[in-house]
């Protein structure tokens, strides 16, 4: 009864076009969950991404086939840790953890199961104790970042193995995390000062190394000329989510230049510039064009083309779009605008 119920809003909320699509992404979502066979789907680096799709299925339809396959995915990653981190082929990392911490969050924000909020909590309680804090300086500004590099958490961080360097996506990701949880009623970071000061240092800092004339995001604050859409495109995703929660206007020149630059490079057949791990250019990913999503909204930038590019794209493996948008709804990315390509009134 609950999932007609979710249909029935839907359909009355959206264009007969915006339904088509959706209906076409159900078959993606249904398709996904019969390859996954009833069990978590392995993923070395990031185990709880590969649940967003089931995610952003649940959010929409509230059925339950998804919501189990989401406890597969949840409960795999829970499972992939050591002493709390997130644990690969190439050890921890701040960034494996920081995903981990926001992925968690979202599928007790989604699915209203604390246990989700429980483990976040556990995962951030994780990373402060593995993970070194020191001052960084670049750019005439000096923020206390946690440590990028790999770590075994049962040896401690190796001088050797570990940097302060700013790193826009990671140190982005990890303000998110902390940032998400400090908003939180039930999180034991709720509220806490730590909490707060690691979100605002971690996204200050990826913020602080950006091209403010141009909009251009570089990778690392060590490779200051190279401007990676794929990265940017992350990044500026990172800053909208951020700034759903903080509303500060210093993050505002931030993310409208960002979204001025990738709305230059909207061609989903030659818009991606790529400069890691490779120097490459030509076809945008399903991943790429979704973390662009709500910059562009942010902006008030007209995507209908783009967006309905995305859904012409044939059926496959690669067809990720659909994953974000549990993630768009939590940051109040209208679903008039990333399924139907409307402008936002209020954005303008």
């Amino acid at each position: 009864m609950k999932y007609i119920v979710v249909c029935i809003v839907l359909s009355l909320a959206l264009s007969s076009h915006a339904q088509d699509r959706i209906e076409q992404v159900k078959k993606l979502w249904d398709a996904k969950l019969e390859k996954a066979g009833g069990k978590g789907i392995p993923q070395p680096h990031y185990p709880t991404e590969e649940g967003l799709i089931f995610i952003s299925a649940y959010d929409f339809t509230h059925a339950a086939k998804y919501k189990d396959q989401v406890a597969r995915q949840m409960e795999l990653a829970h499972n992939q840790t050591k002493m709390g981190m997130v644990w690969t082929p190439h050890k921890a990392t701040r960034d494996y953890q920081a995903r981990q911490i926001y992925n968690f969050w979202l599928a007790y924000k989604v699915l209203g199961d604390e246990k989700y909020l429980k483990w976040a909590d556990e995962a951030a309680q994780a990373m402060l104790k593995v993970i070194p804090r020191e001052e960084h300086s670049a750019r005439g500004e000096t923020h206390k970042l946690f440590a990028a590099g790999y770590i075994d958490p049962e040896v401690g961080p190796k001088d050797e193995d570990i940097t302060y360097a700013i790193d826009v996506n990671q140190n982005a990701e990890v303000g998110l995390a902390y940032g998400l949880l400090y908003h939180t009623k039930g999180s034991k970071f709720f509220e806490d000062p730590l909490a707060k000061e690691i979100a605002y240092e971690e996204t200050l800092a990826s913020m602080s190394i950006q091209n403010m004339k141009t909009g251009e995001i570089p990778l690392t604050d060590y490779r200051m000329e190279d401007y990676d859409t794929l990265y940017g495109s992350y990044g500026s995703f990172l800053w909208v989510f951020s700034q759903s929660i903080w509303h500060d206007p210093q993050f505002d020149p931030h993310i409208k230049l960002a979204a001025k630059w990738l709305a230059t490079k909207m061609d989903l057949e030659t818009g991606s510039e790529r400069w890691y791990p490779k120097r490459t250019s030509g076809p945008m990913s399903d991943w790429e064009a979704s973390f662009r999503i709500p910059a562009y909204w942010y902006a008030g930038i007209d995507a209908s083309k783009f967006i309905s590019g995305l859904f012409a794209r044939p059926a496959g493996d690669d067809r990720n779009y659909s994953a974000a948008w549990a993630w768009y709804d939590q940051i109040g990315v209208p679903k008039s605008y990333y399924i139907d390509g409307k402008i936002d009134p209020s954005r303008k």
